[in-house]
């Protein structure tokens, strides 16, 4: 078996692809070699995979939000959500997953770049974490955790535009309870 390469439309004299030359019987076959990545991998290679690091809020009150994620208008950006995580040690916590929302208040959060080799900001310019308001919005999730981790997996099937945004809510019936929630998302 040798490697070999061939030349392919539109431009036949430059690009080439990659191959192994074997034989096959009385052939001599071309074996093209693939490799599969996940739209989260191949975007976190190219620099534009990100995470908002979690919050870790103890609830004062119910109705706690522990993170929103928001797409400002004019980013020029969409945003693909990769999965949203939220945890709780209370006991049957409501969990809602809002889609555009109104938020006020929240701690400023900088966005987590996930290939260390690049210094890529990411458009996320109005991060929220901690014990907030969002209210309004269109509810996607509707979930009770009990001392566990809920993880909503989207794969980049969830798209926020310019000006659009999606919150975590948990609502805790004691005061006390531990919550946490992130986000990890790509930009194109």
């Amino acid at each position: 078996m040798t490697n070999s390469f061939w030349q392919v439309p539109p431009d036949s004299t430059g690009k080439k692809l990659d191959s192994e030359q074997l034989t096959v019987g009385a052939n001599s076959v071309e074996r093209q070699r693939v490799v599969a990545m996940s739209p989260a991998q191949v975007n976190a290679e190219l620099g534009r995979y990100f995470a908002a690091p979690s919050a870790d809020v103890t609830a004062t009150t119910a109705g706690v939000v522990l993170a929103v994620l928001e797409n400002p208008a004019g980013s020029g950006k969409k945003l693909y959500l990769d999965f949203i995580r939220a945890y709780s040690n209370g006991n049957n916590v409501a969990t809602q997953i809002l889609f555009n929302g109104t938020r006020t208040g929240g701690d400023a959060v900088t966005p987590l770049n996930l290939n260390g080799g690049t210094a890529s900001a990411s458009v996320f310019t109005t991060p929220a974490i901690g014990t907030l308001a969002y209210t309004g919005g269109t509810v996607v999730s509707r979930d009770r955790i009990t001392a566990s981790t809920l993880v909503l997996p989207f794969d980049g099937k969830f798209v926020l535009a310019a000006g659009q945004s999606i919150g975590v809510v948990l609502t805790p019936l004691a005061a006390t309870t531990q919550n946490v929630a992130n986000f990890a998302w790509w930009e194109i």
